[in-house]
């Protein structure tokens, strides 16, 4: 199977989980939701540390899933709460930034190149992004104010720069260690629910009982939340396996333009079809990002 086939399903896959996941938000807590459903992704990932080789997971590799899942952690954190609070078709658009930040940590600490085509993709992904955030073009002050007023949208815009973070350790955990990528998300993913519950009984003051009352109640939608976010992480590790990271990442996060447009009318939204655009013009910069990257 083609890269491409590979990508495009995974992007299926994480537009569908990013829908009902927000659907299950809509009645259960945040915190709650987000336990159990790293909790469960680390059962279903178990069975790959048993399966691969350990060889190249040396203490500087286990040092980099530390750092990862606590980024992670706190990333989908934020994630799930501005997810719950903002229209999907606002805030899938704006995790397409994370390339960004995964692009420039790249250049400055790995060395990599960063030619004429990526900085125009950069600004494409900037205009996309002015588009999603401003009905009135002309007006600036509008775009400042949305983007920095809503605070839930501050929290996608900070989720963004982690996963962008994390995306450039993933890549020295694949690329410089050569980690086989199931047995790395399946580390990863304990780490994850570590953090996970950590943050909700420390920081959240939640009981063990929310948490298992959630999964006793939504056990389903959780679990195929679960499902499919582990099936499009692992797609797009295969697909990074036969081409570029760039070329990949760009096709992967065009789930972002299906969950703007079927989960806005999904969830009867408004302004579909300037979001749709804004989305689309972020998903072109994604794509110059990736034609010389990887």
């Amino acid at each position: 199977m083609s890269w491409f086939v590979l990508a495009i399903i995974g992007s299926c896959f994480a537009s569908l989980a990013t829908i009902l996941q927000k659907r299950t938000l809509e009645h259960i807590h945040t915190v709650d939701f987000a336990v159990a459903l790293s909790f469960i992704a680390a059962v279903l990932t178990t069975p790959a540390l048993f399966m691969y080789s350990w060889e190249t997971v040396t203490p500087a590799m286990m040092g980099v899933v530390v750092i990862v899942s606590v980024i992670a952690s706190v990333a989908y954190f934020w994630m799930v709460r501005a997810v719950r609070h903002l229209p999907i078709s606002v805030s899938s658009p704006l995790t397409l930034l994370s390339p960004i930040v995964a692009t420039g940590l790249a250049y400055l600490l790995l060395g990599e190149s960063l030619s004429l085509i990526q900085l125009s993709g950069i600004g494409a992904l900037i205009g996309g992004l002015y588009v999603l955030e401003t009905r009135h073009l002309g007006d600036w002050r509008e775009f400042y104010t949305n983007l920095t007023g809503n605070f839930f949208a501050r929290l996608v815009l900070a989720a963004a720069v982690l996963y962008g973070i994390s995306s450039l350790f993933d890549r020295v955990a694949l690329g410089w260690w050569h980690v086989p990528p199931p047995l790395y998300i399946a580390i990863v993913q304990i780490g994850i629910a570590i953090c996970m519950l950590i943050i909700a009984w420390k920081a959240e003051s939640r009981r063990p009982r929310d948490v298992v009352g959630v999964f006793l109640t939504e056990w389903r939608l959780i679990t195929l939340v679960a499902v499919l976010t582990i099936a499009h992480r692992l797609l797009e590790s295969q697909a990074m396996a036969l081409a570029s990271v760039g070329l990949v990442s760009a096709v992967k996060r065009t789930s972002s333009l299906f969950s703007t447009v079927i989960g806005g009318e999904l969830f009867h939204e408004d302004h579909l079809v300037r979001k749709g655009i804004a989305c689309a013009i972020m998903i072109c910069g994604l794509y110059l990002l990736g034609m010389t990257s990887g």
